[in-house]
């Protein structure tokens, strides 16, 4: 129920720009900020693999993303842990 209204605000706030856009020009920089940010909003809402993806859908990008690099991080930084 929450997660249906969320989509549909998502898209309501996209359908509203792009009509501030139609009569304001200045606003299509808006909706290419927002856009994409919404965009992915109503993916991982929808998508039923990953759970962190679901219940915390802009964030959890970014723990995937600290995750790869971690690796990188640990190369150059830090020792292993056998050493």
């Amino acid at each position: 129920m929450l997660k249906r209204f969320v989509v549909l605000a998502a898209v309501a706030v996209l359908v509203a720009i792009a009509l501030w856009a139609y009569v304001w020009r200045p606003a299509l920089w808006l909706l290419l900020l927002v856009g994409p940010a919404a965009g992915v909003l109503i993916h991982d809402l929808v998508q039923v693999r990953h759970t962190i993806l679901r219940n915390f859908p802009l964030l959890g990008h970014l723990r995937y993303f600290f995750e790869d690099f971690r690796q990188h991080v640990r190369q150059y930084f830090i020792q292993a842990d056998d050493e």
